[in-house]
Protein backbone atom coordinates (compact mmCIF):
# COMPACT_ATOMS: atom_id res chain seq x y z
CA UNK A 1 0.00 0.00 0.00
CA UNK A 2 1.52 3.12 -0.76
CA UNK A 3 0.50 6.48 -2.46
CA UNK A 4 0.25 7.87 -5.92
CA UNK A 5 3.34 9.87 -5.75
CA UNK A 6 5.55 6.11 -5.27
CA UNK A 7 3.90 3.93 -8.02
CA UNK A 8 7.51 4.04 -10.16
CA UNK A 9 9.21 3.10 -6.76
CA UNK A 10 7.19 0.33 -5.99
CA UNK A 11 7.14 -0.87 -9.52
CA UNK A 12 10.90 -0.87 -9.68
CA UNK A 13 11.46 -2.31 -6.01
CA UNK A 14 9.34 -5.26 -7.10
CA UNK A 15 10.84 -5.56 -10.35
CA UNK A 16 14.57 -5.89 -8.65
CA UNK A 17 13.20 -8.54 -5.97
CA UNK A 18 11.65 -10.61 -9.02
CA UNK A 19 8.24 -9.72 -8.76
CA UNK A 20 6.88 -7.54 -11.71
CA UNK A 21 3.28 -8.98 -11.09
CA UNK A 22 3.16 -7.63 -7.32
CA UNK A 23 0.18 -6.15 -6.72
CA UNK A 24 -0.23 -2.54 -4.77
CA UNK A 25 -2.54 -0.48 -3.22
CA UNK A 26 -2.78 2.88 -4.29
CA UNK A 27 -3.68 5.98 -2.12
CA UNK A 28 -4.13 9.59 -3.06
CA UNK A 29 -1.09 11.48 -2.02
CA UNK A 30 0.10 13.00 0.50
CA UNK A 31 -1.15 10.92 3.20
CA UNK A 32 1.10 13.14 5.61
CA UNK A 33 -1.54 16.27 6.12
CA UNK A 34 -4.87 14.08 6.32
CA UNK A 35 -7.10 14.22 9.34
CA UNK A 36 -7.50 10.74 11.32
CA UNK A 37 -11.07 10.58 10.37
CA UNK A 38 -9.96 10.89 6.31
CA UNK A 39 -7.16 8.51 7.10
CA UNK A 40 -9.79 5.46 8.65
CA UNK A 41 -12.33 6.60 5.62
CA UNK A 42 -9.41 5.37 2.85
CA UNK A 43 -8.48 2.58 5.30
CA UNK A 44 -12.12 1.50 5.25
CA UNK A 45 -12.38 1.88 1.11
CA UNK A 46 -8.85 0.13 0.78
CA UNK A 47 -9.68 -3.24 2.80
CA UNK A 48 -11.10 -5.19 -0.24
CA UNK A 49 -8.62 -4.13 -2.79
CA UNK A 50 -5.84 -5.23 0.15
CA UNK A 51 -8.02 -8.48 0.93
CA UNK A 52 -8.25 -9.27 -3.14
CA UNK A 53 -4.45 -8.65 -3.29
CA UNK A 54 -3.61 -11.15 -0.60
CA UNK A 55 -5.97 -13.56 -1.84
CA UNK A 56 -4.38 -13.54 -5.20
CA UNK A 57 -0.74 -13.16 -3.74
CA UNK A 58 -1.14 -16.58 -1.79
CA UNK A 59 -3.23 -18.39 -4.85
CA UNK A 60 -0.48 -17.14 -7.98
CA UNK A 61 2.31 -19.08 -5.23
CA UNK A 62 0.20 -21.94 -4.45
CA UNK A 63 -0.22 -22.30 -8.18
CA UNK A 64 3.58 -21.62 -8.51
Amino acid sequence: MITQGFVTAAQQRALALGMPGHPVIVLEHPIASKKREHMLQLARHSVEAVVSALVSSLREAHHA
